[in-house]
């Protein structure tokens, strides 16, 4: 596995999962009344812990961290039927991407939350696609084998039913991201609400990532180093933490729209965009913002 993971979402062994279908495309909203539709997934050292049974549409997506080390949530679709000893006996193969593929069905999760560092949490809302989902973990433990070695793994099913949630209207702000540059409005984030993250481009998928600084001086690359370490040996740098993850969006390219809900205390904070096949950091973009 590429040990480059940072505040961002790729490894080498999630870029080629992913290319099994785990990106794809969703419907604009859809003026539909309010409603609840929603699936909370947490993690710990280590499994998934999978609560509700969301129909496909709008969802409200939450995964949260109750352990100690930071968790990952790798959805990757799979053909009716799949069970989860199937899923097992790929994931534990020397070659997951060619065991996946006979597996792999045609569903979609783009734009769910997909990384949490320890004790914290984030909330999405967008489309799901019905279906079976492996969740897969392959950060490593401090023991260096990956989180899915001992375990962490389990099935989500989205149900063909159609969820009556709409997106959310009020208290609503805008963020693109592109290949270029991350867009805040007015260069900054509100302490609540929702942000509507969206993407300019088409071939290259690219994530959304919010974290905050712990401390009046860390700068980015700081911060960046510090959660590269912890994700790559499962075990928390020596002193304080310098970063905590406020939330996050997976990858998606121009079409999908997902919304990240913001709980943000006053502080620094830093955006961060990347794609899912940058292996050496040279595609990520981030920017610096303060919420008063």
């Amino acid at each position: 596995m590429n040990s480059r993971v940072g505040i961002r979402r790729a490894t080498t062994m999630v870029v080629s999962l992913m290319a099994l279908g785990v990106v794809g495309t969703a419907a604009a909203p859809s003026a539909t009344a309010a409603a609840s539709n929603s699936v909370t997934i947490t993690g710990s050292e280590y499994k998934y812990k999978v609560s509700g049974s969301p129909k496909s549409g709008w969802t409200e997506f939450t995964f949260k961290d109750a352990g100690s080390e930071f968790h990952m949530l790798l959805a990757i679709p799979l053909k009716p039927g799949v069970t989860l000893k199937q899923v097992k006996k790929a994931a534990a193969s020397e070659d997951p991407e060619s065991a996946f593929a006979p597996l792999s069905g045609n569903g979609s999760t783009a734009g769910i939350p997909f990384l949490v560092g320890p004790k914290s949490s984030s909330t999405t809302i967008s489309q799901l696609d019905a279906g079976r989902y492996a969740l897969i973990c392959f950060f490593s433990a401090p023991d260096g084998k990956p989180h899915v070695a001992h375990g962490m793994l389990n099935l989500l099913d989205v149900k063909k039913a159609k969820s009556s949630l709409a997106p959310p209207t009020d208290d609503v702000v805008d963020v693109t991201t592109s290949d270029t540059e991350i867009t805040l409005p007015d260069g900054t984030l509100p302490s609540s609400g929702w942000a509507k993250v969206t993407t300019t481009v088409t071939s290259d998928p690219r994530d959304f990532t919010i974290a905050r600084y712990n401390s009046d001086s860390v700068t980015f690359d700081e911060a960046n180093t510090w959660v590269n370490e912890f994700i790559s040996t499962g075990k928390a740098p020596a002193g304080a933490a310098p970063v905590t993850i406020a939330g996050n969006v997976g990858s998606f390219t121009a079409g999908p729209v997902s919304y990240l809900k913001l709980d943000l205390k006053p502080g620094r904070y830093v955006a961060v965009s990347d794609t899912d096949s940058d292996d050496d950091g040279s595609k990520q973009l981030h920017q610096d913002f303060t919420v008063g």
